[in-house]
């Protein structure tokens, strides 16, 4: 039988015998001896694995290195991130940390931060959040520089269980676009409040636009005699609430989307009560818009006209692209994707889906008055 290394020693406990080890590992920067003892191995075998491992480690592993604040190491993460992303994404994942990671762990030394205390936390985010995923991702992301700088040796996220799903209800954006008569009644109450917001939300509902994309728009960007609109960038909030314009938001955004005959004479006319300013929607100064502005004009319009349906911003992308399909069954879901500028196909599905159920009701009623 192999001797057995005298710095591993047995001793008894209720639960029965367990083995133990004191060592020496040198000192620190400071001075001070660094001691480290272990308890608690079931066997002389895990004790001594416990005891080498540590040795092989040696000093540097033990010394207690310098201690940072999660708000110290997320500007260090964040610095270097901000340069590898759209100025509004970086401003997207800045409120993140702020409204959800500042308030709980902001001043906390991050070797300080425990798995129990992270339960605690992350169950009560699906309470507050749809998405509170972003949250855990971002925090994750920080745990795992700590880690690479040596601030902790273990990422304290890798054993809290994250929620599957939020307690929070989604909006409910089926029914979240106009049909044509709505869309209708809604553009004569807006002409009758205001001519810019008018000509504002018939740009929305006649090309599916963004909103940003719109308020970003030049008079150089419409093409009245090719009859094209061309999306090239967008107006977004970029770092600590300033405005910025910037590419779209993806790749498949910047497009060129047809100019339909009534929309281009609205414009026209509309270019004719401003044609001083290079912006199709601006300031008394001539500057952008701020984001909000679109959402104050609907509402002035729903307050002003109780009866009309109510619907987003983002409910006239929704009503376009309905309209469009609704028109012509051999429209493909590939040539409305275009136009909208989604990512991928499935986008533009899922409005496909709206669309064609609509398309089967009216088929019914078709049917229950053939009275067969």
């Amino acid at each position: 039988m192999p001797k057995q290394d005298k710095r591993i020693e047995k001793y008894e406990t209720k639960k029965g015998v367990r083995y133990r080890f004191k060592t020496y590992l040198g000192t620190d920067e400071t001075g001070k001896a660094i001691k480290i003892t272990r308890s608690g191995f079931l066997n002389y075998k895990e004790a001594k694995e416990s005891f080498d491992l540590l040795r092989a480690k040696g000093l540097n592993e033990y010394v207690k290195a310098k201690q940072i604040k999660l708000d110290d190491l997320f500007q260090i993460w964040f610095d270097t991130y901000k340069l590898q992303v759209k100025e509004s994404t970086a401003e997207k994942t800045r409120q993140v940390y702020i409204n959800h990671l500042h308030k709980y762990y902001g001043n906390t030394y991050v070797d300080k931060i425990q798995q129990a205390s992270l339960q605690k936390f992350v169950s009560t985010l699906p309470k507050e959040l749809v998405n509170f995923r972003d949250v855990t991702s971002l925090l994750n992301r920080i745990f795992k520089l700590a880690i690479s700088l040596n601030y902790i040796s273990n990422n304290p996220l890798k054993n809290v269980i994250i929620p599957k799903k939020t307690a929070r209800k989604r909006r409910d954006t089926t029914q979240n676009f106009y049909d044509k008569n709505e869309l209708k009644s809604f553009l004569n109450a807006a002409q009758s409040t205001n001519y810019k917001y008018y000509v504002y939300f018939l740009l929305l509902a006649s090309t599916g636009i963004r909103k940003g994309e719109a308020l970003a728009l030049t008079w150089k960007d419409i093409n009245f005699s090719s009859n094209y609109i061309n999306i090239n960038k967008t107006l977004a909030y970029g770092l600590h609430g300033k405005y910025v314009v910037q590419p779209p938001k993806t790749a498949h955004s910047k497009r060129k989307v047809p100019l339909s005959k009534n929309l281009k004479s609205e414009l026209l006319n509309y270019q004719k009560q401003d044609t001083k300013n290079k912006y199709l929607f601006h300031t008394e100064n001539g500057d952008y818009l701020r984001l909000t502005k679109p959402q104050q004009w609907l509402k002035i319009i729903y307050r002003k006209n109780p009866e009309l349906k109510k619907i987003t911003i983002h409910g006239f992308r929704h009503t376009f692209a309905s309209i469009l399909i609704e028109s012509n069954p051999s429209i493909k879901p590939t040539d409305v994707q275009a136009i909208l500028g989604h990512e991928t196909v499935q986008m533009t599905l899922n409005i496909y889906t709206h669309a064609t159920q609509k398309g089967k009701e009216k088929v019914l009623k078709q049917i229950n008055d053939l009275d067969i």
